[in-house]
């Protein structure tokens, strides 16, 4: 310490650096020097100077788990979003190296700290500490009362919503538990998703089926409950449930095989919809006149080709069998009852010249590709129940194909399963 005076006194500059980018400050960090820690800082030392990786003295001592020191360096400033070169930042060092006693040093510091990067600095550490997948950070900030699990961000994303993007369904009991009364089982982003909505397009199976698990727990059966109160027929702005996002999300690497069907199964014992009642045909047709609504028309032209691809698939080596080319008859005659089924506009009288052309085109193997045309026009709402058992016959094939046999369901009592346009509700 002697020394240190010594060559202060006589003009030695306190934030000198060597070929590492060290500094006296850097080093005392490392060792656990607080006396000398002080005394450099009330010279003048750079709380804040970084060696060549970027990492500042808070760094360092979070690394060698100094919680003086620590206590030191954040009581004088430090900053604790100084991100070293990797991005790595005090606070995520604390997360990634789960020192809780540590991480609550600087909460204890920050936690009532608002700046124009942090609304609500405990908040964001929570956020953090579920991005890392740290549960003990979480329980620490939760039950210690540095924020409330039910917080949100800037996309209204809670604690729950992100650990639903980790796939990790422990985390997830761990946030629901810390919240009994369950708001956090419901809450929306600002896109209008729900847990259940980011469990359908970003989970797994577990994921589903931990969300199934807690909302039975708080809400009781889901079989009591009528559709309007059921929060899994819930739409987010685009207008869609956590089924339907379900149904068109493409298996992603996380899930393997038979999950995606799995998921689906899942939100069907809480007998979740695929549309909204209000959301299956459009009204501004003419009378008798049915035009499916495009979320419908969409999801039945992925579901159809999904179920014929899914009849097709064979064994390498395996000649394709009787069950691809029964789907393939079946698909036909599917889009036969289409075009048989199709309104005429009060000013078309070309009717016969496009159906016969679709007709050749649909005898001629063309019926897969035709698919998305023919759910563009619109039918004759007496022919609706016609075309729905034809489109049951298609789902049966192989094995049931669970959304369009829900597709079917769905619109037979819509149209009071007699293709009674006027009784939708």
């Amino acid at each position: 310490m002697d020394v240190i005076k010594l060559m202060l006194r006589f003009g030695a500059d306190v934030n000198t650096q060597n070929q590492d980018g060290y500094r006296a400050l850097h080093y005392a960090a490392n060792g656990d020097a607080l006396v000398v820690s002080k005394f450099l800082l009330d010279a003048g030392a750079n709380i804040n100077a970084e060696d060549q990786n970027g990492k500042t003295a808070l760094h360092h001592c979070i690394h060698e788990g100094s919680l003086l020191m620590a206590n030191l360096l954040i009581s004088r400033g430090a900053d604790i979003d100084w991100e070293d070169e990797t991005g790595e930042t005090p606070v995520t060092l604390c997360l990634r190296r789960r020192n809780m006693n540590m991480l609550q040093i600087i909460l204890n510091h920050h936690h009532m700290v608002a700046t124009a990067q942090r609304r609500d600095f405990a908040a964001n550490v929570l956020l953090s500490a579920v991005d890392y997948e740290v549960g003990e950070a979480v329980h620490l900030i939760v039950e210690g009362g540095y924020s409330s699990v039910t917080m949100s961000d800037a996309a209204g994303e809670t604690p729950l919503h992100r650990a639903i993007l980790k796939c990790n369904p422990q985390l997830m009991e761990l946030l629901i538990d810390l919240n009994p009364a369950g708001e956090s089982l419901t809450a929306t982003t600002t896109m209008g998703e729900t847990p259940m909505h980011y469990a359908a397009r970003h989970g797994s199976v577990s994921v589903v089926e931990t969300l199934r698990r807690r909302l039975m727990r708080v809400l009781g059966d889901f079989g009591e409950l009528d559709e309007a109160t059921n929060p899994l027929n819930a739409t987010n702005n685009a207008g869609v449930t956590c089924m339907y996002v379900a149904a068109t999300t493409e298996a992603s690497t996380r899930r393997g095989p038979g999950e995606h069907d799995a998921i689906v199964e899942s939100l069907q014992r809480l007998n979740a919809r695929l549309f909204p009642r209000d959301c299956i045909v459009l009204r501004s047709l003419p009378a008798e006149m049915v035009l499916l609504h495009e979320h419908v028309r969409r999801g039945m032209t992925l579901w159809i080709r999904e179920a014929h691809d899914q009849s097709h698939e064979i064994d390498d080596g395996q000649e394709e069998d009787d069950e691809g080319r029964i789907s393939d008859v079946l698909l036909t005659e599917l889009c036969f009852d289409w075009v048989a089924s199709v309104a005429v506009l009060p000013s078309s009288s070309r009717r016969a010249n496009w159906a016969g052309v679709l007709l050749v085109a649909i005898s001629a193997g063309y019926a897969y590709e035709l698919v998305p045309l023919l759910l563009e026009l619109p039918l004759v709402g007496s022919a609706v129940a016609g075309v729905l058992d034809r489109l049951e016959r298609f789902a049966r094939v192989r094995q049931e194909h669970l959304v369009l046999l829900q597709v079917h369901a769905e619109l037979s009592a819509a149209f009071g399963g007699r293709g009674d346009l006027f009784n939708v509700e």
